[in-house]
């Protein structure tokens, strides 16, 4: 079950690797909602039965931690798409300005 935090592996795809005001769940690529049935049925098997726990108990954990410090349970696509924007604007990126025409 120690070896279900390599999922955090992920983190270092995102830019800053770390923001202590993002939520983890539904922003890195192994953290989707959409992975959480994958991981459950991963439950069922004898082989991955304990990978499948941990990666529940993970994400549970992690659900947790997004609720505590940003009251809500997983980052929406709006939120990703505002801090995104934001910090382009404050580089003075290109793409900064045509997400916030787009807002």
């Amino acid at each position: 079950m120690m070896l279900t935090m390599a999922v955090d592996l992920d983190h270092l795809l995102a830019t800053p690797i770390y923001d202590p005001n993002r939520c983890s769940i539904h922003f890195h690529p192994l953290h989707n909602l959409w992975l959480l049935p994958i991981y459950f049925a991963a439950c069922f098997w004898k082989k991955t039965r304990y990978i499948g726990f941990g990666l529940i108990i993970h994400m549970g954990l992690d659900s947790i931690d997004c609720q505590v410090t940003n009251g809500v349970w997983y980052q929406n696509a709006d939120i990703i798409i505002n801090q995104y924007a934001q910090l382009h604007r404050s580089k003075n990126h290109p793409i900064g300005s045509d997400l916030q025409t787009m807002s």
